[in-house]
């Protein structure tokens, strides 16, 4: 039998209670704490707590596929905490992404699963992905020079998600209207994601947030009257969210902040995405080419296209970490007991990184290692023959807290990219680095953006 206590410990702190790391750098520096201890799980001794971090798969799913019961909510950092009770006046930070009470995460729970996999919500999710990603393609072929398509993917994603939260075009692909909120939210999930360093320079931080958060709101609010009162099923996420709280006591104000936190996960997460894999294309004209080949087969469903993607979230999951608190002490099949309270959490990024699991060749981007999945559950773990364990894939995370907007998130990423590899020929632009270099805010994005100069594709 292991036993946790055995498990390793390192600090986050050096002897002046400083951080041993740069918070945008987190997931690296627990990835390399874990080479140095020679060990895929240990805990982790920060100034107030203790948390286990998980970057081995058989406790991963040992965690995972306990009773949900058996877990308090997700750790709520206290930065969100005071954000969501300055914003809204509420004690418990609300929320799908940010809940803290049972309740209060429920509520939009259900109303994301009623209502984001509805059979008619998913065809109308695709048409208007097809949509945006034309729309898309007709402004980049306008303007024929070098671009930052991790700006372009964001405004994209933050186009669709826009209207299936909202019903509402946004105009966020060449509007002005929108550019302060794609800044906004921009801004928002970098604040929320640094607000660590403590001091003064944290409050400065936070008068920053609230500012944020509360122009964000009032750019968003009309969207929201638009919607109240207004007859017929629910159309858009907004209307799910309102239908479903009316009767569960819950505040208008607090359901246009969830739609507000759907709004920020999926442009973040999306756009970051398919900037990660158009860098991977970029510098990989071979692979490339075959992608594209395949994509004038099978249009967005190329089994190698879905192989990218997979490759992409394995080595950038744009959720690095998720998080878990043990409501009572039990035991694990190969661990001695898990004390209550305990701290845990699971890191994509460890796992997608563990040799172990992936093999010598884990740094390399290959997307052929995911050619024998199921091509019918993308979001589901991948076992790949039986090379990985089916726990060291959870881009989405698992279970009844994982990512309620993953199907859609990944239909969303093939028909963006099949749409801009089939229009354009990737190349990287001058000072352009082949190498991708992370950052942590939240979810990750590559510093500085990716720019890429793009050359139309000639039909013969």
């Amino acid at each position: 039998m292991r036993r946790f206590s055995s498990l390793p410990t390192a600090s986050s702190l050096g002897p002046r209670k400083e951080m041993l790391f740069e918070v945008t750098r987190f997931p690296q520096f627990c990835e390399a704490t874990a080479r140095r201890l020679g060990s895929w799980n240990y805990f982790l001794q920060g100034e107030k707590h203790r948390t286990l971090i998980v970057g081995e798969p058989r406790l991963a799913q040992a965690i995972l596929t306990k009773k949900d019961a058996d877990w308090s909510d997700r750790i709520i950092a206290p930065v969100l905490r005071r954000l969501s009770k300055d914003l809204l006046g509420l004690d418990d930070a609300p929320g799908l992404i940010f809940a803290n009470g049972p309740r209060r995460w429920a509520v939009p729970r259900a109303a994301a699963v009623a209502g984001l996999w509805r059979t008619e919500f998913i065809e109308q999710s695709v048409a208007v992905v097809k949509e945006v990603a034309a729309e898309t393609m007709r402004e980049l072929f306008a303007r024929r020079q070098a671009v930052d398509v991790d700006d372009v993917f964001q405004r994209a994603a933050l186009e669709v998600v826009g209207r299936l939260a909202f019903g509402s075009r946004l105009g966020a692909l060449s509007d002005e209207r929108t550019k302060m909120m794609f800044e906004l939210l921009t801004e928002l999930a970098i604040l929320q994601g640094t607000l660590s360093l403590g001091g003064v320079i944290d409050e400065i931080k936070y008068a920053r947030l609230l500012i944020v958060a509360r122009e964000l709101l009032a750019l968003v609010e009309p969207l929201a009257a638009a919607r109240k009162g207004r007859g017929g099923p629910p159309a858009c996420f907004l209307d799910m969210l309102l239908a479903t709280s009316r009767d569960n006591d819950i505040g208008d104000d607090e359901c246009v902040w969830n739609a507000v936190s759907i709004l920020l996960a999926g442009n973040d997460t999306t756009g970051h995405t398919l900037s990660f894999a158009s860098l991977a294309l970029a510098s990989r004209p071979t692979l490339q080419a075959d992608v594209r080949a395949q994509i004038g087969d099978f249009g967005p469903d190329a089994p190698l296209l879905g192989a990218v993607l997979k490759e992409t979230f394995r080595l950038f999951p744009a959720a690095a970490f998720f998080h878990r608190v043990s409501k009572a002490t039990f035991k694990f099949a190969e661990y001695d007991e898990l004390p209550a309270g305990t701290r845990c959490s699971i890191s994509p990024w460890i796992l997608g990184r563990n040799e172990d699991c992936w093999g010598p060749d884990v740094d390399e981007f290959d997307p052929k290692r995911f050619l024998d999945d199921d091509e019918d559950d993308e979001a589901k773990p991948s076992n790949r023959a039986g090379t990985a364990h089916p726990y060291a894939y959870l881009p989405f995370g698992h279970g009844a807290r994982s990512c309620p907007g993953a199907r859609l998130a990944l239909q969303e990423a093939k028909i963006l990219l099949a749409a801009f590899l089939s229009d354009f020929h990737l190349d990287l632009a001058p000072g352009q680095s082949a190498e991708p270099d992370p950052v942590f805010a939240i979810t990750l994005s590559n510093r500085g953006g990716v720019r890429l100069r793009l050359t139309p594709v000639v039909v013969a």
